[in-house]
């Protein structure tokens, strides 16, 4: 139910009707690739979100609208290589997922503010940045090196 802001680096109408919406990094496609094959990746699925439930009527939301379908991509500039969800089959020269490359990521986040709405905000534990990054592919910056975030970091739960 929230309403997302966001800017999409390229968006292109292909021949047969569908919306590509292009995300540049400046970066290779190692992580990523990793990240989507894994259902972790986010940022393509807002930009979904944002065709499929627009704030505002346009051209493009009126397309969406009326049955195109929304593929998403990452264009990695280091390595030249194009990451598409599973809709991007079928293009050349685009590496297309076999599946739901946001599924584990939508499902978080729905969780994350279900919290959030009945009053409960969870606090990071200290291994969350390496389990983030082995289990999900997500480099989490935010959690490293930062003595304020340290200082709201929880231990690990004893296991026993």
């Amino acid at each position: 139910g929230l309403l997302v802001h966001g800017k999409a680096d390229c968006l292109l109408q292909l021949p047969d009707g569908r919306i590509l919406v292009v995300d540049h990094k400046r970066s290779g496609a190692g992580n990523r690739r990793d990240r989507m094959s894994k259902g972790w990746d986010l940022q393509v699925a807002l930009y979904r979100a944002m065709l499929e439930r627009p704030n505002e009527e346009t051209a493009l939301t009126r397309l969406v609208e009326d049955g195109a379908q929304i593929v998403t991509a990452y264009h990695t500039t280091r390595d030249a290589t194009v990451l598409a969800d599973e809709l991007g089959a079928g293009l050349v020269r685009v590496e297309a997922a076999s599946k739901d490359v946001s599924e584990n990521a939508m499902s978080q986040l729905a969780a994350a503010i279900a919290e959030v709405g009945a009053g409960t905000v969870r606090l990071n534990r200290e291994g969350d940045a390496k389990r983030f990054e082995k289990e999900r592919g997500i480099k989490a910056y935010a959690l490293e090196g930062n003595p304020l975030v340290a200082a709201f970091t929880l231990p690990e739960e004893d296991e026993a």
